[in-house]
């Protein structure tokens, strides 16, 4: 699992399938079925990461998660990731919150203001998944780009 979470990193994005793929025959292993889908979503395979996100909300152990995961699927169908990507913000903010998942929706939409807004949150709750955001993928462009100083509390690189 490791290795996989490495290579996503370094943004190997074909290795860190392969390696991930080989690890998630268990659909209870939630971390490494997460880490596929982040690695579908940042490698910009959308219909996998979309798969693999309502995968992951069927098995979920929460039967609100399970009641919902048709309605990401839906709304994919509807309106591709645009609307696939709202539908996940609702999520994060009103029904399975957290900041960071939040922060990284809106960094995969362009939205940067309302990433670092979501960052920012993250921190001041002591979100746990604020140690992944320096070498997320996901977060490159708020890392690199001239807002990463407004984001208190956050390594620059």
């Amino acid at each position: 699992m490791d290795r996989c979470q490495i290579l996503y990193y370094a943004e190997k994005f074909d290795s860190a399938t392969e390696c991930a793929t080989d690890i998630v025959a268990d659909p209870e292993n939630t971390t490494a079925n997460e880490l596929l889908y982040q690695i579908y979503s940042s490698a910009g395979l959308h219909e996998k990461a979309v798969e693999k996100f309502v995968e992951n909300l069927s098995n979920s152990k929460s039967e609100v998660h399970r009641s919902l995961a048709d309605r990401f699927r839906q709304a994919y169908a509807a309106g591709g990731i645009p609307m696939f990507r709202q539908k996940q913000i609702e999520f994060y903010r009103d029904v399975d919150v957290s900041h960071y998942k939040l922060a990284r929706v809106f960094a995969e939409t362009g939205d940067v203001p309302s990433a670092i807004a979501a960052l920012g949150d993250a921190i001041k709750t002591r979100d746990f998944d604020v140690v992944y955001y320096a070498p997320d993928p996901a977060f490159h462009a708020i890392r690199t780009g001239a807002r990463r100083s407004s984001i208190e509390g956050l390594p620059l690189k």
